[in-house]
């Protein structure tokens, strides 16, 4: 069976594939020491990633944040988790 996603602004639909992070690094410059010394530096960001595809299979990527799990196996998320706490 599969586990449905839903993109939290459209309300599109699925099939989540995987998770992983997306990287970005953009070049940033600073003015730094006594004589105003110029530093180049790489200025970069992680993100938490959904790999998910359409009912067409094209594949594409989303941010965890932007999604949410509406069915695992055909069931509703809390059908599957305990409501009793943790021992």
């Amino acid at each position: 069976m599969a586990t449905i996603v839903q993109h939290r602004a459209s309300g599109d639909r699925f099939v989540l594939i995987g998770t992983g992070f997306g990287a970005t690094k953009a070049p940033a410059t600073s003015v730094t020491g006594f004589l105003g010394h110029i530093e180049h530096t790489h200025a970069s960001d992680e993100k938490e990633m959904l790999c998910v595809c359409d009912a067409d299979g094209a594949i594409g990527w989303c941010l965890t944040e932007e999604m949410l799990v509406v069915s695992v196996d055909g069931q509703p998320p809390a059908r599957h988790l305990s409501r009793e706490p943790f021992r």
